[in-house]
């Protein structure tokens, strides 16, 4: 690769330089008046040329509104390397290295580093006099380095407008007009060095004169030619950019006359398969919740009206007569009771995940916030006290299914599917369509205990049966209601007879759902903070309402579901 190639600009011009350098090859600076042409700074740089042979000194010179380079002071009768012109330039000073400076003309960037601050500033000081003496018509150097590539100009991919393709052309057209005016001052010295030498002429300078009037007006048609196609070509840019505005101008016309006609549904009001619950909903998390909100709202609303229940089969009457405690699934039931015993246990401590949720009327909540492979499978712990009914009396009440769409407003559809014993029985629950996510169903065990010592558990968890079959969204879930009846005055305990007034449920519930599907996890966690202290105050009013104010007599007597603790 030359030196040429590496530096990235052709080497102009040749001919001896009418500068003087000291013998010690300090730059020197002719001033106005002393006979030569101004020279406003020159001396060494270093020139970042490429990755491979990196920076390399260069003698630089400005002169008459140029920059120009060689390969060093010995070589400048070889003509430059490249020049500039310093009224179109960006001139920069870098804004880490203290001896850098940039300069850049469209995609031309030199890279310069002098041999400390105090040179860099002194050549930046004379770039910028020379710059505003030519009246600068373009942008000023920052204090940031120009942010370039440093591959040559034949390697530039950047993508510029045909004004400014042409832009550059002029200034180039400019630069080569100053290059014959020095070749031809070149000529004249030569031709006064031989005058004051007292001989004739040389024939070679004559020679040279003649060669460079030719090649000017060689140079002269070919520029007169490139302005026409210059002209040409603005006119006909002129004439796209015209087309190209008027077409612009058609189109929004169009567009805003076409929304005037048709106005396009609402996609979170109508929805659709692309805002429907899904990997690739169109709703993002906060719009899925706020969906979610109002289709919650709206079941509210209706939860006072006449439920129809959507029955694909009838629901079994009767209770099994099969033996307690000897069905199919009594292994999975002993196991499930044991790890509802356990989750009822653990102590809520900050440092096991757990936080407070929600905190009213006496009612507080707690979430640990589970995740397996991606999936939501938080857990939910919440304890309570209702006055005037008994343990026994809530859990019977918790697990009947002709009731529950009393308190659980999101149900469509809750049956028993089958009886496995006096105390078991497997039923299918069906909830309401909550836009934009899908509709979901639960086949639910449900399995009632009573404790020696009076207190009473529910323990449900997810199966699958043959008469539970539907194309919805599965839901997975365990969950565990643990009672027992105490006094609401320590000192009545053991008094008799046993009134409402005197007596309270205290509970503890414990839950961990599996919704399936594509909810996605803000909204899911939103709307189970939203809905899950409302499910359970609305449990404790209702089973109030159906045991108390019907004036039914109290369930169970002494050592079956009677107070067995104080308050």
């Amino acid at each position: 690769m030359t030196d040429e190639a590496a530096d990235g600009v052709k080497a102009v011009g040749n001919g001896p330089s009418p500068l003087r350098v000291d013998n010690a090859g300090e730059p020197t600076v002719a001033m106005p008046g002393s006979g030569s042409k101004t020279t406003a700074r020159e001396g060494v740089l270093s020139k970042w040329t490429n990755y491979v042979t990196g920076w390399r000194d260069r003698w630089f010179k400005i002169e008459e509104g140029m920059l120009s380079y060689y390969k060093s002071q010995n070589d400048i009768d070889s003509g430059c390397r490249g020049s500039v012109s310093l009224k179109d330039a960006v001139i920069s000073r870098h804004e880490f290295d203290e001896s850098r400076l940039d300069i850049a003309m469209d995609e031309i960037v030199y890279y310069l580093r002098a041999a400390d601050a105090e040179e860099r500033d002194l050549w930046l000081e004379s770039l910028q006099d020379v710059k505003a003496a030519l009246g600068d018509s373009g942008e000023t150097g920052s204090s940031l380095s120009v942010r370039s590539s440093t591959s040559s100009a034949s390697t530039m991919s950047k993508v510029r407008t045909l004004r400014e393709r042409l832009a550059e052309m002029e200034r180039y057209r400019d630069v080569m007009a100053k290059q014959f005016v020095t070749l031809n001052r070149y000529h004249d010295l030569l031709e006064r060095d031989a005058a004051a030498g007292g001989g004739e002429t040389p024939a070679a300078a004559t020679s040279y004169r003649a060669a460079a009037i030719t090649c000017k007006a060689t140079t002269k048609s070919m520029l007169e030619s490139l302005q026409q196609c210059v002209e040409v070509m603005q006119r006909y840019d002129e004439g796209w950019q015209r087309r190209v505005d008027r077409e612009v101008e058609r189109r929004h016309k169009a567009e805003a006359s076409l929304k005037k006609r048709i106005r396009l549904p609402s996609l979170s009001k109508f929805g659709g398969p692309d805002v429907e619950e899904g990997p690739h909903s169109l709703l993002n998390d906060g719009e899925f919740y706020d969906a979610i909100e109002q289709t919650l709202d709206e079941n509210d609303r209706r939860e006072l009206e006449k439920r129809q229940q959507l029955e694909a089969q009838p629901a079994v009457s009767g209770v099994a007569g099969g033996v307690r405690g000897q069905h199919r699934f009594a292994g999975q039931v002993k196991a499930k009771v044991v790890e509802v015993m356990n989750a009822l246990e653990d102590e809520l401590n900050e440092a096991d995940g757990w936080k407070e949720v929600y905190d009213d009327d006496g009612m507080k909540v707690y979430r640990q916030d589970c995740e397996e492979d991606g999936v939501v499978k938080d857990r939910l712990r919440t304890a309570h006290t209702i006055p005037g009914i008994t343990a026994q009396e809530l859990c019977i009440y918790f697990r009947d299914t002709d009731v529950r769409q009393e308190w659980e407003g999101v149900l469509e559809l809750c049956r028993v599917v089958e009886y496995l014993d006096s105390d078991t029985l497997i039923s299918h629950q069906v909830y309401k369509k909550i836009w934009p996510a899908s509709q979901r169903d639960l086949c639910l065990l449900s399995h009632l205990l009573q404790f020696p010592d009076g207190g009473w558990l529910v323990c449900n968890f997810s199966v699958d049966h043959p008469k539970a079959k539907t194309d919805h969204v599965r839901v997975q879930a365990t969950a565990g209601l643990q009672c027992e009846t105490v006094f609401l005055n320590p000192n009545d305990a053991g008094e008799a007879p046993i009134t409402r007034d005197r007596i309270a449920c205290k509970f503890r519930y414990v839950s961990q759902v599996n919704p399936g599907g594509w909810i996605p996890t803000s909204a899911l966690r939103a709307a189970a903070k939203r809905e899950y202290p409302k499910v359970l105050k609305k449990l404790c009013s209702a089973a109030q309402a159906y045991w108390r104010d019907a004036k039914r007599d109290i369930v169970g007597g002494v050592g079956v579901g009677a107070p067995q603790t104080a308050l």
